[in-house]
């Protein structure tokens, strides 16, 4: 969203312009209300950062099981959805709400650069659902044509991140640091309003309107045409009834996946055009106090989607996880190991020391109390010559 820290950092700028932060203690005088601001902002900050371990581990867990599986080739639906998994580990990495809570003064190049690749994160996750909509209605719809080859499908990912970038070309040269922050400065309010207006329609209205025409003609089709029962092969009949049950997993997944995203996407949309075309400041201001974290929230949905839907992926997300924690804990068994290995040697080396030190103390004293009798001949046969 090309708006959004402008609008959290004006949420959060009652706590923030006493050039305190959240964890600060120097001033102990707290009004009732200062107070239920810091609380406000510390239950923000652990859902956001809840929401980032969570993204992070899943999203991460996503990718290793597409890309580990080497017994065939990656198909078009993995490969996109591994492009959503990225983008959806980019947002919550360039979440940059994180430096408004500990006051973190932004750079220029910051907001030239990080806060519109943040929105072009969010532009590509609904235009890989799109895609993801588009290659199984034309693969099942139309059986008999070409299905996208795994070149073409990167290509398309590198056309989705060309044209959301694109997209926000106006974000990208509007957006100025101002006093430590970043905001958009626009030549004319009317600009800002068509902007944000255009941007709902790219971003939200014709996806979705895609998405939707596309899933309409995938369920037509497959009520109109049942798996035949007769004139084939029992082999032949078992093999159209699993293409047919993977295929109705892969519309699942995307199905809940955009039912999530139009949840959570609809409310910080409705409350920048509430705030920008119609100025409505109070009715914006409540919508904000939720829908930044709503949003988050979607990068962290979809792994969950993938596991509850697919046993397949189940399975392997079970073993992924399973073998980060035996590495977690390898790793822990090899540090103790060695910190116990060093300090027996530490030890080992006092003890000779020590014994070293005893020894010298044993000879020095056998020296001091030798017998005259055991001294050399020589001298004893001198000192009688004297």
């Amino acid at each position: 969203m090309p708006h959004m820290e402008e609008e959290m950092a004006n949420d959060s700028s009652s706590s923030f312009d006493s050039n305190s932060s959240i964890f600060s203690n120097s001033n102990q005088n707290y009004s009732n209300s200062n107070d239920l601001e810091w609380r406000d902002l510390e239950w923000r900050l652990g859902i956001d950062i809840t929401i980032f371990v969570v993204a992070v581990i899943g999203n991460f867990a996503v990718l290793v099981v597409i890309y580990t599986t080497r017994e065939r080739r990656k198909t078009p639906f993995e490969i996109l959805i591994a492009n959503l998994s990225v983008a959806d580990v980019l947002s919550v990495l360039l979440y940059f709400k994180y430096l408004i809570y500990f006051n973190i003064p932004r750079p220029k190049w910051y907001c030239k650069l990080v806060v519109p690749f943040f929105s072009s994160t969010q532009m590509v996750s609904v235009l890989t659902m799109t895609t993801i909509a588009i290659f199984p209605c034309r693969s099942i719809v139309h059986p008999f044509k070409t299905k996208p080859s795994t070149k073409l499908t990167y290509s398309t990912v590198a056309g989705l991140w060309l044209v959301a970038n694109i997209c926000l070309i106006p974000d990208y040269l509007v957006r100025e640091q101002y006093q430590g922050r970043c905001k958009e400065i626009w030549p004319s309010e009317l600009l800002n309003k068509v902007y944000t207006v255009s941007l709902f329609v790219v971003q939200y209205m014709i996806p979705l309107t895609i998405i939707a025409i596309s899933y309409t003609k995938i369920i037509l089709y497959l009520k109109r045409n049942k798996v035949p029962q007769c004139g084939l092969t029992s082999d032949r009949i078992k093999q159209l009834k699993m293409t047919r049950k993977r295929d109705m997993e892969v519309i699942k997944i995307s199905l809940i996946i955009v039912l999530l995203y139009t949840i959570s996407t609809l409310p910080i949309h409705m409350a920048w055009i509430l705030l920008i075309v119609f100025e409505s400041n109070h009715m914006s201001s409540l919508i904000f106090k939720f829908s930044p974290q709503l949003l988050l929230l979607h990068s962290c949905c979809n792994p969950f989607v993938y596991g509850t839907i697919s046993r397949e992926y189940r399975s392997r997300f079970v073993q992924v996880l399973w073998s980060i924690l035996c590495c977690v804990c390898k790793i822990r068994r090899t540090q103790t190991g060695v910190l116990q290995t060093e300090q027996g040697q530490m030890n080992n080396a006092c003890e000779d020391l020590e014994m070293i030190e005893i020894k010298g103390y044993v000879k020095r004293d056998k020296a001091a109390t030798e017998p005259a009798t055991d001294r050399p001949t020589e001298e004893r046969t001198n000192k009688a010559t004297i």
